[in-house]
């Protein structure tokens, strides 16, 4: 997306138009694995950005 709030936008139809699921903010092109939590994040989608977060660390060390 060109800016950020086109993407925010964009992830909003998605969500509510599929009755998809958001998985935290993933940050892509870092030394590490970085993942960024919305303060009104779920136990279940924080549970889903851990999980994310160990297969990147994974892929990382590999």
């Amino acid at each position: 997306m060109p800016q950020i709030d086109a993407a925010n936008i964009g992830y909003k139809l998605v969500r509510r138009l599929a009755n998809g699921q958001a998985s935290g903010l993933l940050i892509q092109g870092l030394a590490k694995a970085g993942m960024d939590l919305l303060r009104a994040a779920s136990a279940e989608e924080i549970a889903n950005v851990m999980a994310i977060a160990a297969v990147r660390v994974e892929a990382l060390a590999s």
